[in-house]
């Protein structure tokens, strides 16, 4: 038998896709607010370790513990919470902590540019409301459990257009080195796609399982 290719917390992968499955798995074992237990952040501390390319910024001073929050898309993400008490979110998608990317870097900063646009939508469609039935699923979709799609356009559509209307070729130097949550440098730029998402932008909430599976059939 062939020996493993990877080995996170004692524990064999090959290839390395099947360690992020089992990660995933760990994310959706609990719900928001909920930390990691002893051998769950064991294992994604190391997974981390090994995997994350910017990981020695992420861990900062020392990593006290690891917990599931909600993105500002109703999505579960893992947040860690360093030993002095400051707050990161951090992906496990391999794709996109291997290495660094700064197209993708420029596509977090965009998203975190219109985050207020996601809350000022949400607060707004369940104002008064306990749940917004799901178009696809026709499950209840309640402000605890809940996403907020991009329908037509969807959100990748949106950022091609911009960076084309805006003749991009060159993603290096627009992100702030070094700083999360993902931000522009160019204020005039974050500007103008925020005005640009306001725009075209047509949002909608979906049930977790309709974002998820539905949703991206369609897309």
């Amino acid at each position: 038998m062939k020996a493993p290719k990877f080995t996170v917390a004692n524990l064999p992968f090959n290839p390395k896709n099947k360690a992020e499955a089992y990660a995933r798995g760990i994310l959706y074992n609990g719900k928001a607010n909920d930390n990691l237990t002893e051998v769950e952040f064991n294992f994604m501390y190391d997974y981390f370790q090994q995997f994350h390319h910017d990981f020695e910024t992420k861990n900062g001073v020392g990593i006290n513990y690891f917990t599931r929050t909600l993105s500002p898309y109703g999505n579960l993400q893992f947040e860690l919470v360093r030993i002095d008490g400051s707050q990161d979110d951090i992906s496990f998608i391999i794709s996109n902590i291997s290495k660094t990317n700064d197209r993708n870097d420029l596509v977090k900063a965009l998203r975190n540019t219109i985050a207020q646009q996601i809350y000022d939508f949400r607060d707004k469609e369940f104002n008064g409301r306990f749940y917004i039935t799901c178009p696809y699923t026709n499950q209840a979709a309640t402000l605890d459990n809940h996403h907020v799609d991009h329908e037509t356009p969807t959100f990748k559509e949106l950022t091609d257009n911009w960076i084309q209307e805006k003749n991009i070729t060159d993603f290096n130097g627009l992100v702030e080195p070094n700083k999360l949550p993902y931000t522009l440098l160019n204020q005039n730029l974050a500007e103008d796609f925020y005005q640009y998402h306001k725009t075209h932008a047509k949002l909608r909430i979906l049930s977790k399982r309709g974002n998820l599976s539905n949703a991206r059939v369609d897309k």
